[in-house]
């Protein structure tokens, strides 16, 4: 109870530092729509835009990733394609989603895992050539980055050697993803190349 305790505070700081950057740059923005020169009003507007639709965008996510979803146990593929399009929307990197051999509904805790790995990792994909792609199956999940800038550092692989490790804003969010795929009974494996990196999830 304590480490859930702690986690959700962790949780709370980290929303609240992902949001404070683009909050700032539409405030800043909205004093020089008041500028005297009129490309200086154009180019805030333009940039107010952009950051308020990946601001709605970010907010669906996180309340799916990180809120309640009490007495529903299950997603239907519907609701997982509209999380995946607030992905794209917030996203530099082209993603993929394979739904071919999928069933009509999946387990919400870990739809919600797998949503939250795919932040974490989007944070390090800037680069239009970057691919992340996922594949989803009733017993088999599995989520690959392509980059040739792939970082070799891996927080989530990092826990998994190290479970651990004190709960902080910075890594609260791969503990969350442990806690779900371990409280749904599902196993998760990492390989790792210099350009790709795989994620595994598996039924036990």
């Amino acid at each position: 109870m304590q480490d859930r305790s702690i986690l959700i505070q962790a949780i709370s700081a980290r929303i609240c530092h992902d949001f404070a950057g683009p909050i700032g740059a539409v405030d800043n923005c909205v004093d020089l729509l008041a500028h005297q020169e009129k490309w200086v009003q154009d180019q805030a507007k333009d940039i107010i835009m952009d950051e308020a639709k990946s601001l709605i965008s970010n907010v669906r996510l996180f309340r799916f990733i990180f809120g309640v979803h009490q007495g529903e146990q299950e997603i239907f593929l519907e609701q997982i394609q509209a999380h995946y399009n607030d992905l794209i929307k917030s996203s530099v990197a082209k993603i993929d989603l394979d739904l071919k051999k999928a069933g009509n509904v999946f387990n919400v805790e870990i739809v919600k895992a797998i949503f939250c790995i795919i932040k974490v990792e989007l944070e390090r994909l800037y680069k239009k050539s970057d691919k992340l792609n996922i594949t989803l199956e009733k017993e088999l999940i599995t989520i690959q980055i392509n980059s040739d800038s792939l970082s070799k550092k891996n927080s989530i692989s990092d826990l998994l050697k190290n479970p651990d490790n004190e709960i902080t804003p910075h890594n609260c969010r791969e503990h969350y993803v442990l806690m779900l795929i371990a409280e749904g009974n599902y196993n998760l494996e990492i390989k790792s190349d210099d350009n790709t990196r795989k994620y595994i999830i598996s039924q036990k």
